[in-house]
């Protein structure tokens, strides 16, 4: 048929088409949020005699000592190593590597290492 009027694409960009991409953006990210709201669970209550050495953990760290805390945030159980940076016993709120704001109504476990 005569005049062709298209160029022959390069084979680096021909092999370009043919590469996975995502077809909706942030679907992935929507589903971990969907996937951890439905494993989120509510916050365990503490008994007396578990409050009272949580208590007892408490009192005994001070800024600089290295301590394993078990607490709750967002639906979930964490657990976190690090350096006490701060005891707010005012505000209620334990600071660790100086970053991390943990609520003292968020405490699970405090283990001073």
């Amino acid at each position: 048929m005569g005049n062709n009027l298209r160029q022959k694409m390069p084979v680096s960009e021909r092999a370009k088409q043919f590469m996975p991409f995502a077809a909706l953006k942030g679907l992935p990210e929507a589903l971990a949020q969907v996937e951890q709201a439905h494993t989120a669970t509510a916050q365990k209550e503490l008994s007396e005699e578990m409050a009272a050495e949580l208590n007892n953990s408490l009192l005994s760290l001070h800024p600089g000592c290295q301590a394993t805390i078990r607490y709750y945030k967002a639906g979930h159980e964490q657990q976190i190593t690090g350096i006490v940076t701060k005891l707010d016993t005012t505000f209620q709120y334990l600071l660790v590597d100086g970053t991390l704001r943990i609520a003292f109504n968020d405490l699970l476990q405090v283990e001073k290492m």
